[in-house]
């Protein structure tokens, strides 16, 4: 009698475990519209929200090149995305499995795969600005003199009161009218500020170059500025200049080369003052790095 009742027992029980196992193998929900969609340093994956009543999460599986190790993501119902990131281009392409997990922590035996390669993380460059007070105008020169009034001299006096004008009275110089600066040494950053003078509304730069030599032969230009959108168009007016950056060229001349004004055959000004750097960059480039 007591065999049978172990029998008996023994045979309920293995018929629970086997129903148990059918269950398990039978749940075969399959995650829908599985895409992967490439960004910068990352992957984005997106499917469609489960309609699975017995469904409880989406595990997600991937094998991480940067880390070297298999990874394993859990979302929840409600997700529908997932963002990869902290990934580089050149580790190649990654390999994403999706299933989905219901209730009874059974993960169904249909899984969705996808592939993507993330796009390249660009370059990050940072610059520092040093600036150089010892570096001074030694010179300063134009190809555009009034004679009458306005000389030179006046635009680097200090004086908002007094004006640097060029040709009226005289035959028109023809554009470029430019001011040139000579520096006691060479310098790959500037920057520059100009004040209108504080009288008359005429002859205001509206179209300007900013050019750079070493040998006043050849110049390069490195920044062009236009009309009252740039330069104010009123008395007594300021301009700032942004950082006039020459790059990895020092130069030892420039020129504030003017094409146009609102004077139409001349230019004047009360003040130029300029300031003089050392701009060094570097570029951090993780996809050229060396692990």
């Amino acid at each position: 009698m007591n065999k049978l009742v172990l029998f008996l027992c023994v045979f309920i029980a293995f018929c629970t475990f086997a129903s148990c196992n059918d269950d398990e193998s039978d749940y075969s929900y399959q995650i829908a519209n599985v895409k992967a969609e490439a960004r910068e340093g990352a992957i984005m994956l997106r499917w469609d929200l489960p309609k699975d009543s017995d469904f409880l999460f989406v595990k997600i599986e991937y094998f991480n090149i940067r880390q070297q190790k298999e990874v394993v993501c859990n979302k929840s119902i409600y997700a529908d995305s997932l963002l990869v990131d902290g990934l580089l281009a050149r580790d190649g392409e990654y390999h994403f499995k999706l299933t989905a997990v219901n209730e009874a922590g059974v993960t169904s035996h249909i899984g969705s795969e996808v592939s993507c390669t993330p796009l390249p993380v660009k370059p990050i460059v940072t610059r520092k600005e040093t600036l150089l007070e010892n570096v001074e105008i030694v010179r300063f020169s134009t190809n555009a003199q009034e004679p009458t009034e306005g000389p030179l001299e006046n635009l680097f006096d200090g004086d908002n009161g007094t004006f640097f004008h060029t040709p009226w009275s005289t035959d028109p110089v023809p554009y470029p009218q430019w001011v040139q600066i000579d520096l006691s040494e060479a310098v790959n950053g500037a920057k520059f500020m100009t004040i209108n003078r504080n009288n008359g509304g005429g002859g205001r730069p509206d179209h300007v170059e900013i050019l750079g030599s070493n040998d006043q032969q050849n110049w390069d230009k490195l920044y062009e500025f236009y009309g009252s959108t740039d330069i104010p168009n009123t008395a007594s007016g300021k301009y700032q200049s942004p950082m006039i950056d020459g790059g990895k060229t020092s130069y030892k001349y420039f020129r504030y080369n003017v094409l146009s004004s609102n004077g139409g055959d001349y230019w004047n000004m009360a003040e130029m003052q300029w300031s003089f750097y050392k701009v060094v960059e570097t570029v951090y480039d993780p996809e050229n790095e060396k692990d």
